[in-house]
Parts: structure tokens; sequence; C-alpha cells
């Protein structure tokens, strides 16, 4: 039997800004669960229950907890969804669907720029094909508004749309007090720690793992990376403080090229503690050069991808000049994104570039 105590659902499609609004709840303590890890089977239920035992201190005390979904499922698993019976608030994230396609295009050309500057050994994606995979290929199908939207209409009390300029900046902090302040839970925290300028490269190319050797010939390994970095890879999705408590070497450490970015750097295996490395100068001086490499590098892959992303009107010239390109989006239009006209008329109407393309194509409107 499904757990039937979600306080909240979360949806919303790649590029919407939805796993930095992931982020954003798991700070705010209100303890967002993939649906891929509660949903599935037997075993996905028993790693809820483990994990909201394991964790238990980590959690808010209304223990308020979520079920965020982030794709269109098989139907097998879509049929799991129908099980979930409480109504709750239900956050759907949305934006442009050209910007999507843009940031889906950008994404591959960051994940190109990361490689090249550590390997200098790969061929620049074409953006033609990234395109093409977006629209034809990719099993997210980040496009599928209405498919992804509609999966827990069976368990959705209210329906609450969050456009991807509600999460940035000062919208942020605004946004996440609407949110605690709708479920009546959460913790809100400093207005900065809902600033979403994280280098995107930064947490691609993190965390890193360097075994770095002492003169002694002893060694230990550490991980360097930001919040946001840490909070990807953490194995139940719970704050850096909490799980690396223990571990942390340096917390909230600057560098004059990226002053805005606040870097952990967390002891995760060898012959020391914390305090020895932290007492050991030798220790210190390596994981500060360590530091210096990283920033560089990541200075170095910021000033390449620059060079290489492009804009929206840059990727409906692109559309426009394909057939194939041109009647897919139009298909994805008709079927996923204008049915939502009459619920969200006034989000729709902002979208410039995706207006643009309804126009040209002669889509009419719902």
């Amino acid at each position: 039997m499904l757990p039937q105590d979600y306080g909240y659902i979360v949806s919303g499609v790649h590029g919407s800004g939805i796993q930095a609004f992931r982020y954003f709840l798991q700070i705010s303590e209100l303890s967002p669960m993939y649906w891929d890890l509660i949903g599935s089977d037997r075993e996905g239920v028993d790693c809820l229950n483990d994990y909201k035992k394991d964790f238990s201190p980590y959690f808010n005390d209304k223990k308020t907890w979520g079920i965020f979904l982030d794709r269109v499922y098989d139907d097998y698993t879509v049929k799991r969804l129908q099980e979930l019976q409480t109504k709750v608030l239900h956050f759907i994230l949305i934006r442009d669907p050209i910007s999507l396609i843009k940031s889906g295009v950008n994404e591959l050309i960051n994940d190109y720029v990361v490689r090249n500057v550590f390997r200098k050994d790969l061929t620049q994606p074409k953006t033609g094909d990234s395109i093409r995979y977006i629209l034809f290929e990719n099993p997210l199908k980040a496009l599928n508004f209405l498919s992804t939207f509609n999966q827990v209409n069976n368990a959705t009390l209210k329906k609450i749309y969050i456009q991807t300029a509600d999460i940035v900046g000062e919208n942020a902090f605004l946004t996440m007090q609407n949110v605690i302040s709708m479920l009546d839970s959460g913790k809100l925290r400093q207005n900065s720690d809902y600033d979403v300028r994280f280098n995107d490269l930064l947490a691609r190319s993190m965390p890193s793992y360097p075994t770095l050797s002492l003169e002694n010939g002893k060694s230990f390994q550490i991980l360097i990376g930001t919040r946001m970095s840490f909070y990807r890879y953490t194995k139940y999705h719970c704050l850096l403080d909490s799980v690396y408590k223990d571990k942390i070497i340096i917390s909230n450490f600057t560098h004059p090229k990226r002053s805005d970015l606040k870097l952990f750097v967390v002891l995760k295996e060898g012959d020391f503690s914390v305090q020895e490395i932290v007492n050991n100068q030798q220790a210190m001086q390596l994981i500060n050069d360590r530091i210096d490499f990283f920033i560089d590098k990541t200075y170095e892959m910021e000033q390449e991808a620059k060079k290489l992303v492009l804009k929206e009107n840059e990727i409906l010239e692109i559309i426009f000049q394909n057939l194939d390109f041109t009647n897919r989006l139009k298909e994805i239009s008709i079927s996923q994104i204008e049915p939502l006209r009459k619920e969200i008329p006034d989000i729709m109407q902002s979208w410039v570039y995706y207006n643009q393309f309804v126009k040209q194509t002669g889509i009419k409107r719902i």
C-alpha cells in the first residue's frame, strides 16, 4: 500500500527550474521525494519508510513531505499513481516552451564544455542534432506539459502554477514564502539561500573526488562543490549540513573570481579526522591549491560556454528552417500545450517566443 501521508505534490518538466525548486523545498525542510524512490514497487515504499526513520530529525515538526514528479511515466507507474488518495496542493513548474528547448540545447552545450575543458578531445554537438533529440528522442519528454501534470489529477486538490521567473533572484524568496504559507508548514531561510546563481557548469563538473597525498605517505580524499552540487549527489537528498555535519572541513568558502559562489569541502575518506586535517598546514595548503584549480577550470568553462550558448530567437530560426522540427513542435503544441490556455491564459499570453511560433504556424488558440 502506498503511503498516503504526503503533504503536497510537485510536477514539472526539465528546463523549467524544477530542480532548483526541489532544492528550495529541501532547504525549507519540506522533504520532496522522487516518485521513482517511493512509487515503483515495494522496495520503493521501504526506501521511503527508511528515509523517514533515518532522517526524521531533519523533517520539520509537522513531518511534511511531498511527491516530486519530473516526467511522463510508463503505464504501470501511472497506474500506481492512481492509488494516491489524499488530495493536496499540486505545484506545477512551467515555462515558455521555446525557452525550454533553448535550455535543453544549452545544457548539452554545457556538458560538452565541461568535458572538453578537462579532456580536450570532444567534438562540439551540433545545434540541429540537439533540437532533434529534444523534440523526437528525449525519454523525459520535456514538452509533454498536459501528460505530465495530469498524472495525479486524482490526488490534486488545487493546481498552483509557478513560472521559472518566479524562482529566480528576489522572486525565489517570495515564492517560497508563499509556498510555506500555503502548506502551513516548513521553515523559511534567509533570502540568499534561495538564490539560484549557482553556476550550472559547477554543478555538472562536481563533486570532485581528488585524493591528496602528504609527504609522510598518508592520503585523504575530499569532495568540493556548492550546496547545490552536494545536494544533487547525496543519496537521500538531504541538507549538506545534516548529512555531512561531522565531515565539513571548509564551509562557505569564496574565491575572488566567483565571489557569488559558496563552496564546501568535505572529508570523504582517508587516514585523518577533520580536526587533524584542519590542524595540518600541508593538508590545508593542498586543499586550497585544489580549490584554486577547481575555480580556474570553472571560470574557463564559463567563458567558453558564453561563446556557444543560444538565445530563443536563434532557436526559433533553426526550428522554422526545418520542416520536421516545425511540424513536430506544432503537433506537441496542439496536444500538450494549447489545452492549458483556458486554464492559465495570462501565463501563456506572457510566453513571447512560443506565441511567435503559434502565430507563424497558424495554430488555433483554444
